[in-house]
Formats: C-alpha cells, structure tokens, sequence
C-alpha cells in the first residue's frame, strides 16, 4: 500500500451536506464568530474595571455640573457625545457579545439535544456530572478542573476586594461612596460572566474539532463510499469498453449499404 493510501482523507461533499443540514458542521463563519466572542470578551473582561470607573466618573461629572451658567451648559453640550460613547459603548459591546454567544452556543441541534433533556425520565444529572467529570477521560477533566479554577480564582479576588473596601471605609470615619462598592462588585460578575462564556466557546470548538475527526474516513471506507454511489470499477471498466465498442460497430458502414450507395450515385 503506498503513502497515498496511508493518509486519512477528508469527509467528502456528501457527508459534509448532511451534516450541514443537521446542524452540527462546523462553518468558517462560526470559527470566526468563536474567535470573536473570545477576543471581545477577553477585552471587556480585562478592562471592566476601568470602564466602569469611566462610567462613574461620567456619571459624577453629568451631575455635578451647574446648568444655570451658559458657558457650562455649552461646554457640556460639546462633551454629550464622548459622553454617550463612554456609558453607551461598553454596555452595548457587553450586551452584543453575550446575546452573540449565548445564541451561537444554542444553534446546534445536538447540543440541545445533549443538555436539555426532552423529558423527566431523559434527564440523568449523576450520568452528565460523571461525564464532565470522569476520570476516563482526562483531557475533559483538566478542561473541567481548568474552568473551575479560573471562575473561583476570580469569585475569589474580587471578594478581597469587596473586603479591603470594607475594611477601608471602616477605617476612615468619612462617608464611603456607592461607586467604590459598585466597581469591585460589577467586575467580578463582568469577569465571572465572560470566563463561563469564553469556556463555552472553547468547549463548542473543540467538539466541533472532534465531530470533524470523527467524520474522517479511512481508505477502505472511501472505496466502499465510491462503490456504493458510482459502482465497481471494474465493472464500470466493462460497461466502458463495451459501449466503446458497440460506438464503433455502428459507426462503421456496412459493405452492402455501401455498394447500394454507389450503385446510386451512378
């Protein structure tokens, strides 16, 4: 058997269309979408916390300003659009990305059928919890382990902060502000939030990845494919030749058709 025959071909057209109208091929168009749920949601998730400090501080600035001096209202009115962009963009960047991954995890047919069981008796929590967690196989159990411990490292730093916050205003007699306990809390759900959503999207494109191993056939299955759809070979060897040849008995003129013909044409 040559190299040729060694390798692992691809799904063909007609494995790919099937699995195209069940839901569950994996388009360019959604390896696009991962990759951008990922990018936007690491960018949100790094940086809430000084968006939500920006919006906080806009919001101070659009209530502390006096409105009876012309030259302020002026000033403020220059500054409504910068104002809009850093209180308005954040919040539809959060809401646009999560709509777009919650409605991009839900799209295939067989997730739904996997996580939302049809019916009372369907639904086996004890079989899903040893299947996220079996130690069978351990490269979905690190996936598990490594998921668990980003969402609790994070539920973790932002309950020190919420804590040194606390012990802060304890400290100082002064009135604490509701935006110093806003901001901690808010990121930590900002940032809890998007790890469980991007975890989502890694899991969706890794089965998708192995659907598409799956689908991989091997040499022996291509050729029992090609005979099922197109036939033997080498009996379409012999419907070949014969019909070559049954083409050049006809198109050869008979002896007797052709003395009659040039009997005529005298």
């Amino acid at each position: 058997m040559s190299a040729n025959e060694n390798r692992i071909h691809k799904p063909t057209p007609r494995h790919l269309r099937q699995a195209a109208e069940a839901g569950i091929f994996p388009f360019s168009q959604d390896l696009a979408v991962a990759s951008t749920i990922v990018v936007g949601g690491l960018i949100l998730a790094w940086y809430s916390d000084t968006l939500l400090l920006e919006m906080i501080a806009a919001f101070k600035s659009f209530y502390s300003v006096g409105l009876k001096d012309p030259a302020t209202g002026n000033q403020l009115l220059l500054e409504v659009p910068w104002l809009i962009a850093k209180l308005v963009a954040p919040v539809c960047l959060t809401i646009f990305f999560t709509a777009v991954a919650i409605s991009w995890l839900q799209s295939p047919k067989v997730l739904r059928q996997e996580w939302i069981a049809t019916s009372v008796s369907n639904w086996k929590p004890g079989q899903k919890l040893f299947d996220l967690f079996s130690p069978m196989t351990p490269g979905r159990l690190l996936f598990q382990l490594c998921r668990i411990g980003v969402i609790s490292g994070l539920a973790l730093l932002g309950y020190q902060k919420i804590v040194e916050q606390i012990s802060a205003s304890a400290i100082s007699p002064t009135r604490v502000p509701f935006g110093d306990y806003f901001v901690p809390v808010s990121t930590t759900l900002v940032q809890i939030s998007f790890a469980l959503i991007l975890f989502a999207v890694v899991d969706k494109v890794y089965r998708h990845w192995q659907w598409r191993n799956s689908m991989q056939m091997t040499p022996e299955e291509l050729r029992r494919e090609q005979r099922e759809v197109q036939g033997d070979p080498r009996i379409r060897k012999r419907r070949k030749s014969a019909h070559l040849q049954l083409i050049k008995n006809t198109s050869a003129t008979p002896p007797a058709a052709k003395e009659i013909l040039d009997g005529s044409s005298q």
